[in-house]
């Protein structure tokens, strides 16, 4: 009767454990396929597929921009102005690659994208959090890397805008446009989400890949860096579009508006986008290329139909 009691206790004992477990890896892969859903990714040979056929090659390579390594693509004339994409949370210097190689923008501009400490090559075990160190290191890379000494243009996306903002609050005379897409600058309206909550520090993060451990810890400390900034937003100078999907899930539109009002010390455009989304760099690609080559603050060619477009 012990000896089947015994059994009994184990088998009791290690079924409940087995549900656990289960219940636990179930809960791992619902996040990685949650957040994985969003992130764009390209290996290394898809990278060299992608331009192997083309005649000129964007150079890649490293930077070290204040102890920390930034790996960078860059392609373009060097004697043009050059263009910054800065991507968001997670991301990779691929996240806009159809801006990257775009035609028209190569015929304007030398492009620079990079992976932001934390994320693809730019190695680090822990999350930058700090959006004024972020500027930084992308400062020194942009002042590296742009050889006509000339304003440059600034295109950030999601949480890439608060770090493109950043640099033309601090940089004014060298930032000649900026524009901010599916903006997450607004500390009041930083959203929060069941799959962020879920992968806090712990055991579940050692099983996540590192850019979705580097994106939480940006996010559990992004309103507070957001709140650093809100004195500083009246020293942009340049004129600045901001572009947002009204059915942007993951950034309220409320984050446009904030652009709107607080930019008060240059010209503000600002583009609402009835039918799109968070990932406005491809769904309405013509439009940004647009804003990125036209000289003045206001375009509407290709805004889509019933797009609210206002201007100050």
């Amino acid at each position: 009767m012990d000896c089947f009691r015994g059994s009994l206790y184990f088998f009791t004992v290690h079924s409940w454990c087995m549900k656990r477990w289960a219940g636990f890896f179930l809960l791992v892969y619902m996040l990685s396929g949650c957040m994985s859903k969003y992130v764009y990714t390209l290996t290394d040979k898809q990278v060299q597929e992608r331009y192997a056929p083309k005649t000129t090659q964007p150079f890649f390579g490293y930077f070290n921009s204040n102890g920390q390594n930034i790996f960078y693509a860059l392609q373009g004339d060097a004697s043009k102005p050059l263009l910054v994409l800065v991507h968001g949370a997670p991301g990779r210097w691929y996240s806009s690659i159809n801006l990257f190689d775009d035609s028209l923008l190569l015929s304007r501009y030398r492009i620079l994208a990079f992976d932001r400490p934390g994320y693809g090559k730019s190695g680090s075990p822990k999350a930058i959090t700090s959006i004024e160190t972020q500027t930084e290191y992308m400062a020194a890379l942009v002042n590296h890397v742009n050889t006509t000494g000339e304003p440059v243009t600034i295109a950030g996306r999601s949480y890439g805008t608060p770090i493109a903002a950043c640099y033309a609050m601090k940089y004014p005379e060298q930032v000649k446009k900026l524009v901010l897409l599916g903006s997450c600058i607004d500390p009041a309206k930083e959203k929060y989400f069941w799959f962020s909550y879920a992968n806090l520090p712990g055991l579940i993060q050692s099983f996540m890949p590192r850019a979705i451990n580097i994106a939480t810890g940006e996010k559990f400390t992004h309103r507070k860096e957001l709140k650093k900034l809100l004195s500083s937003w009246n020293h942009i100078q340049s004129p600045t579009m901001v572009v947002h999907g009204k059915k942007d899930w993951i950034s309220d539109t409320a984050n446009a508006w904030f652009a709107y009002k607080k930019i008060v010390n240059a010209p503000v455009t600002l583009y609402l986008l009835p039918e799109s989304g968070h990932n406005i760099t491809f769904s309405n690609a013509s439009l940004i290329v647009d804003l990125l080559l036209q000289e003045e603050t206001h375009v509407t060619s290709n805004a889509p139909k019933g797009a609210q477009v206002r201007k100050r």
